[in-house]
């Protein structure tokens, strides 16, 4: 299977069919067991990670060594590579724990942009919630909350929500949450009549 940055990448080999086990995918920061991807196991070889960029493709070789890429428009870009702890400034670092074991920790700190509202509109029992994503150069947005009178009532990772709320005038937030945990600004708004 090769040895080294200038063998075929865990996404090639996943392509072409020459991992024997599947890969894990998360976009969660924690421990993960992830066999070397350049010797065969049952355990799967890879670690992808959605960001901002486009999926990252996490690997560690027996020699050891921890690689980073990350896959967009079907080409893979080298970002980080060290033998127990590769990291790229600003996004993640993976930390090769054992032999079977990595950890992944974001280091994102930059909160996405607030959700822009193109329509919040309410009906009886009901409110209707539209917006434009928000956005987030680093981990990439996971999805939204939605507070009703301060009170978290939904998450959603579209771009709509449909809420059921008692009839009256009621206080909405909307909030974007990336991937690293970090929380927007609010968008507000009112719904029902005075």
């Amino acid at each position: 299977m090769g040895h080294g940055v200038g063998d075929f990448s865990a996404w090639e080999k996943n392509r072409l069919g020459w991992l024997a086990a599947d890969v894990r995918r998360t976009d969660t920061a924690g421990r993960y067991e992830i066999a070397a991807s350049d010797a065969p196991s049952t355990m799967p070889q890879a670690l992808v990670v959605p960001a901002a960029a486009g999926e990252l493709w996490i690997e560690q070789l027996t020699s050891p060594q921890v690689i980073v890429r990350v896959v967009r428009q079907g080409r893979t870009v080298l970002l980080a590579a060290d033998a127990h702890r590769a990291v790229v400034r600003g996004l993640v670092a993976v930390t090769l724990v054992s032999a079977t074991e990595l950890e992944l920790a974001w280091l994102d700190k930059t909160p996405p942009s607030r959700p822009k509202l193109v329509s919040a509109s309410s009906s009886g029992g009901t409110a209707l919630l539209i917006w434009r994503r928000a956005s987030d150069g680093g981990s990439g947005v996971r999805g939204y909350r939605i507070r009703v009178d301060g009170r978290l009532t939904r998450a959603a990772d579209g771009t709509f929500a449909v809420l059921h709320v008692a009839p009256g005038r009621h206080a909405l937030a909307l909030t974007a949450v990336d991937r690293a945990g970090h929380e927007s600004a609010p968008t507000l708004a009112r719904s029902g009549r005075r």
